[in-house]
Protein backbone atom coordinates (compact mmCIF):
# COMPACT_ATOMS: atom_id res chain seq x y z
CA UNK A 1 0.00 0.00 0.00
CA UNK A 2 1.26 3.45 -0.68
CA UNK A 3 2.50 5.21 2.59
CA UNK A 4 0.41 7.99 2.19
CA UNK A 5 -2.38 5.50 2.42
CA UNK A 6 -0.81 3.46 5.42
CA UNK A 7 -3.82 3.74 8.40
CA UNK A 8 -6.11 5.89 6.44
CA UNK A 9 -9.54 5.80 5.44
CA UNK A 10 -12.30 7.07 3.46
CA UNK A 11 -14.91 8.49 6.49
CA UNK A 12 -16.60 10.90 3.89
CA UNK A 13 -18.69 11.08 0.30
CA UNK A 14 -18.91 14.84 -0.13
CA UNK A 15 -19.94 15.04 -3.40
CA UNK A 16 -22.04 12.80 -6.07
CA UNK A 17 -19.54 11.39 -8.45
CA UNK A 18 -19.81 12.90 -11.61
CA UNK A 19 -19.56 11.47 -14.97
CA UNK A 20 -18.69 13.36 -18.14
CA UNK A 21 -18.18 11.30 -21.36
CA UNK A 22 -15.92 12.93 -24.22
CA UNK A 23 -16.69 12.38 -27.97
CA UNK A 24 -14.86 12.68 -30.89
CA UNK A 25 -17.35 12.13 -34.63
CA UNK A 26 -19.56 10.77 -32.62
CA UNK A 27 -18.63 8.02 -30.38
CA UNK A 28 -17.05 8.14 -26.91
CA UNK A 29 -13.45 9.08 -26.55
CA UNK A 30 -13.12 9.78 -22.73
CA UNK A 31 -14.61 9.19 -19.53
CA UNK A 32 -14.03 11.62 -16.98
CA UNK A 33 -15.19 10.42 -13.20
CA UNK A 34 -14.73 13.53 -10.46
CA UNK A 35 -15.72 13.25 -6.75
CA UNK A 36 -15.30 14.99 -3.26
CA UNK A 37 -13.57 12.75 -0.40
CA UNK A 38 -12.68 13.04 3.30
CA UNK A 39 -9.37 10.81 3.95
CA UNK A 40 -9.15 10.12 8.03
CA UNK A 41 -5.80 8.66 9.89
CA UNK A 42 -3.01 7.88 7.57
CA UNK A 43 -0.07 10.40 6.46
CA UNK A 44 -1.95 13.14 5.02
CA UNK A 45 -5.81 13.41 6.08
CA UNK A 46 -7.79 16.07 4.23
CA UNK A 47 -10.60 16.74 2.03
CA UNK A 48 -8.91 15.61 -1.68
CA UNK A 49 -10.99 16.33 -4.79
CA UNK A 50 -10.25 13.31 -7.11
CA UNK A 51 -10.12 12.85 -10.71
CA UNK A 52 -9.48 10.11 -13.04
CA UNK A 53 -9.87 9.93 -17.44
CA UNK A 54 -10.24 7.02 -18.36
CA UNK A 55 -9.97 5.44 -22.24
CA UNK A 56 -13.04 3.81 -24.38
CA UNK A 57 -12.43 1.26 -26.89
CA UNK A 58 -16.05 0.51 -28.92
CA UNK A 59 -18.56 0.28 -25.94
CA UNK A 60 -15.32 -0.52 -23.27
CA UNK A 61 -14.13 2.20 -20.84
CA UNK A 62 -11.03 0.89 -19.49
CA UNK A 63 -9.18 1.39 -16.54
CA UNK A 64 -5.59 2.09 -17.00
CA UNK A 65 -4.28 3.21 -13.86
Amino acid sequence: MPKPLEGASITGHDSPLNVAIDSKGGAAATVTLTTRITVSGGYDPGVYDQTVTLGVTGSVVTIRT
